[in-house]
């Protein structure tokens, strides 16, 4: 196991309390309930990243080392790659539409994402996503992941395959506009000049 955690990093035995004690948690809206269940089960989690450029920035530190702490105490790390969520770009922090990327930069981007993790976090590379049934059925695996390893996953996969109108009817429909224009990153833009395109105005719908 390539995991750079030393095996004495803390006297605590549940990883809730490894990872306050370490500082990584800011807020947890129930911690004993949250607790209780990290205690009972090595439960898999995601953390997602959309593929913005060819590598890692600071903004990515604190998700992947406690993607490497979960691992230590033997939970699966879900590696989510944005290659369709990418495709727009999250607008929070943004004064400006993002540059749009190609597709085939937006791969490569994903691809050296995981180059990257692969130094860091031990990977099932034999576990695969098998797709499913239409976009909007739960997708399928190929077998369940090593106990232990972190698996990895693009959402283009289920995103790309995506017909505007049944995305429109099936998903749209359960988003009200008013609640989302009440969204800071929204709201910061509709202030300025420049707008709110509705092309990243979809982000929260994709994301969701």
């Amino acid at each position: 196991m390539k995991n750079l955690i030393p095996d004495n990093v803390s006297k605590h035995t549940n990883v809730y309390d490894v990872l306050e004690e370490r500082g990584l948690i800011a807020q947890c809206t129930n911690p004993e309930k949250f607790r209780e269940l990290l205690g009972n089960e090595k439960i898999k989690f995601y953390i997602g990243f959309d593929p913005t450029a060819d590598c890692l920035h600071i903004g990515h530190f604190i998700p992947m080392i406690t993607m490497m702490y979960m691992q230590k105490y033997g939970y699966t790390p879900v590696f989510l790659l944005g290659g369709g969520t990418g495709e727009v770009g999250d607008p929070s922090g943004k004064a400006d539409m993002r540059q749009v990327m190609t597709i085939e930069t937006i791969d490569e981007n994903c691809r050296q994402f995981k180059r990257l993790f692969d130094k860091y976090i031990d990977f099932d590379d034999e576990w695969k996503y098998e797709g499913n049934e239409g976009v909007y059925t739960p997708g399928h695996q190929n077998r369940e992941p090593k106990p232990g390893y972190a698996v990895s996953v693009n959402n283009a996969e289920w995103i790309r395959p995506a017909k505007f109108t049944e995305f429109a009817r099936y998903i749209g429909t359960q988003f009200n506009v008013n609640t989302m224009l009440r969204a800071e990153c929204f709201k910061t833009r509709m202030d300025r000049d420049t707008g709110l395109s509705f092309f990243e105005f979809s982000y929260m719908l994709l994301q969701s």
